[in-house]
């Protein structure tokens, strides 16, 4: 993430850890991208500018198959591994593991057999020797990017210079520990079967990756982590434009507001509703930097409610569902013959229920049967008819 007031390499020379992944913005994986790569230059860095001009609620980026996208260990045996579905599909009737390994669930055959081309086949075996307890997350993320490395044909690293990612390594050592970052990495190093002289180089990736990764939520809980070149070189404001979201193993950005050509595309990487202190301290103790966007530079105290995606797609179905229950409730078969039913109680249930289908397109990726059971019902509202016609 190469966000305001840091460097953009920690590692001597040439020597990158990132220099081996190829440019993700022109990859095949790559659905459409509506951006591109540019250096700011001062304190801001390499950051992301739109091509276009973008309306409020466009895709601006959308990616199949994120580079490293998996369950938390907390999560690892309770959500889907390709998916992060919680309940099964198809034939299966429950979440079953991976014969081999044992350490991680399937909700379908689909997703297996996608999660075993993508990654699972390179370290199933690795996951197998780690007997019955599993990897720390940040440790299994950073053995899957070795594996990646070890599994394509690259070229010259020193011609694909990933020098647009901070490392922030030094602080990121003092505030985890030297100690512990070496242990994971040498974990990683070991049970992903390069050569043991890799984990210097291992542990200064890990600390990349550490400080440009992603949680991926369900409903506020955290259930993944996600890391990916592209989505790491967004810069951060606490007046962002944009915002990630997740859906199964893909994410895609989306604006938040009009986004002019050669504007910079801009996320928030907390909670922008938060007032400037613990926003700036939150910034300062896990990214490592002093922020200086329009808000908190400017901003002389706490403020009201931030606009957020979640509220975007709320209004949004707000609108439309509101407009389907003005239609019912006027419609002159449910007038007459009827009692009298107070509007307000059903409008009330209308906001929750568009509530909750925001956030489930938010969580799409993890959103359980039950979930969408009640998203195919506020679509068609036939269950306020059934309860009206009861009255």
């Amino acid at each position: 993430m190469a966000h305001p007031g840091s460097s953009t390499s920690d590692l001597p020379g040439e020597v990158d850890p990132f220099a081996k992944l190829k440019d993700t913005s022109s990859a095949p994986r790559s659905i459409f991208n509506l951006t591109q790569v540019v250096n700011h230059g001062g304190a801001l860095g390499h950051g992301l500018i739109a091509k276009i001009d973008i309306d409020p609620g466009d895709q601006i980026i959308e990616i199949r198959d994120a580079y490293i996208l998996l369950p938390k260990n907390s999560h690892i045996g309770s959500v889907c591994y390709w998916c992060f579905s919680r309940e099964p599909k198809g034939r299966y009737e429950k979440l079953l593991p991976c014969k081999a390994c044992m350490k991680v669930v399937y909700c379908s055959y689909k997703c297996q057999r996608i999660a075993w081309d993508h990654i699972h086949k390179a370290e199933c075996p690795s996951l197998r020797s780690l007997g019955i307890r599993p990897l720390p997350t940040v440790t299994h993320a950073l053995l899957q990017a070795l594996l990646h490395f070890t599994r394509r044909e690259i070229s010259d690293p020193r011609k694909h210079p990933a020098d647009t990612l901070v490392g922030s390594v030094a602080d990121m050592k003092a505030s985890n520990g030297e100690g512990a970052m070496q242990l994971q990495a040498m974990a990683a190093v070991h049970y992903s079967g390069v050569s043991p002289q890799l984990i210097p180089l291992a542990c200064e990736l890990l600390c990349k990756m550490e400080i440009n990764s992603f949680q991926v939520k369900h409903f506020n809980e955290m259930v993944g982590y996600c890391f990916d070149p592209l989505l790491a070189r967004m810069n951060h404001s606490c007046d962002p434009n944009a915002e990630v979201s997740f859906s199964e193993h893909d994410y895609r950005v989306t604006a938040l507001r009009s986004i002019k050509k050669d504007e910079p595309v801009v996320i928030s990487y907390i909670d922008v509703n938060n007032d400037r202190d613990t926003r700036r301290k939150e910034l300062k103790e896990r990214w490592h930097f002093d922020c200086k966007c329009v808000r908190c530079e400017g901003e002389a105290g706490p403020e009201g409610k931030y606009f957020t995606l979640t509220d975007y797609l709320y209004n949004k179905h707000l609108l439309r569902l509101q407009s389907k229950l003005d239609d019912f409730v006027n419609h002159p078969r449910n007038t007459a013959g009827l009692p009298k039913v107070s509007g307000r109680p059903l409008y009330e249930a209308l906001r929750y229920i568009a509530l909750t289908q925001a956030r489930a397109e938010m969580d799409g990726v993890n959103t359980n049967a039950e979930s969408l059971a009640l998203k195919n019902a506020m679509v068609d509202l036939k269950w306020i008819e059934i309860v009206i016609c009861r009255l």
